[in-house]
């Protein structure tokens, strides 16, 4: 019977070393380092973030819009309404002959810039008369017996789409005021139809024309 082979002890240590490192170098190579770890978590969360579908916001009650109220116009005559002012009667203390927008549709407004008007300019000459109009495109209408020294005289043809007109004579009060209706107002041609619908309650029924 042959003797079995003989192996070296040198060369099976040198085989179990050879071994031993392959199958350390296997175990330190399955190592997840700490880096590979944070980038592997935040593709997770990544992927999982995408994958989750998101709630759908609910909305709200609805706001309506705010709808600006209409503004009256000014309440204070100033000399930078005056479109027009023209002084006669010069030797007996003076005439203010003036013409002014009041800026505002209202018919009161108006009437009642339109005093005002005369009392400022009565602080000036013995006497006063204004033409109070709605607005420039109401001021702006002229007839075909208008001249630029028409808005300097007391006579309103010239420029007929006021809406009221009054003063004080030089003779001192009482005085007189004039206030359009609007069937006047718009058979006059006035182009900004001031005498809307909504004003209609405010104008007279019929033109009125007053003692102060």
């Amino acid at each position: 019977m042959a003797d079995p082979a003989y192996y070296p002890p040198t060369q099976v240590s040198i085989n179990c070393r050879s071994l031993l490192i392959v199958i350390v170098t296997g175990i330190v190579d399955m190592t997840v380092h700490p880096d590979e770890y944070e980038a592997l978590g935040a593709d997770t969360a990544t992927s999982s973030m995408q994958t989750t579908p998101s709630a759908s916001p609910t909305p709200g009650p609805t706001t309506a819009p705010e709808t600006a109220a209409p503004q009256p116009g000014p309440s204070t005559f100033t000399e930078s309404m005056v479109r027009a002012h023209g002084v006669t009667k010069d030797e007996q203390g003076g005439q203010s002959n003036v013409r002014f927008v009041a800026g505002t549709e209202d018919p009161k407004r108006i009437e009642d810039l339109r005093r005002q008007c005369v009392q400022h300019y009565l602080g000036i000459t013995t006497s006063a008369y204004c033409y109070g109009y709605a607005n420039d495109v109401d001021y702006d209408l002229t007839t075909v017996v208008w001249t630029p020294e028409f808005d300097e005289s007391i006579y309103g043809q010239g420029r007929p789409c006021w809406i009221t007109y009054g003063g004080q004579p030089i003779a001192g009060p009482p005085g007189t005021e004039t206030m359009k209706t609007p069937l006047e107002y718009r058979t006059q041609g006035c182009p900004a139809k001031s005498a809307s619908p909504t004003t209609h309650h405010r104008w007279p029924h019929r033109q009125q024309t007053r003692r102060l």
